[in-house]
């Protein structure tokens, strides 16, 4: 049985202050342009922040506390 994960989009003021405390201090000036919220196969909930650099995405995945799990760059 293949259960897929679901990403519903958020707006930036739903994901959790800690996400929004990290971005702002690890890059700072870098505005959300995305947010979106995860529930994978497992249930479990997960936050997606996308934010611009320049002229470069980038995804930063977190848990549902708000700690980071993973940065990717976004297509």
């Amino acid at each position: 049985k293949n259960v897929i994960d679901t990403e519903t989009k958020i707006d930036v003021s739903e994901l959790p202050s800690k996400v929004r405390d990290y971005i702002s201090s690890e890059y700072a000036g870098v505005s959300i342009t995305e947010a979106a919220k995860i529930i994978d196969s497992k249930g479990n909930l997960k936050y997606e922040a996308e934010i611009k650099e320049g002229k470069k995405s980038k995804d930063i995945l977190f848990d549902q506390d708000g700690n980071i799990l993973k940065k990717a760059d976004a297509d």
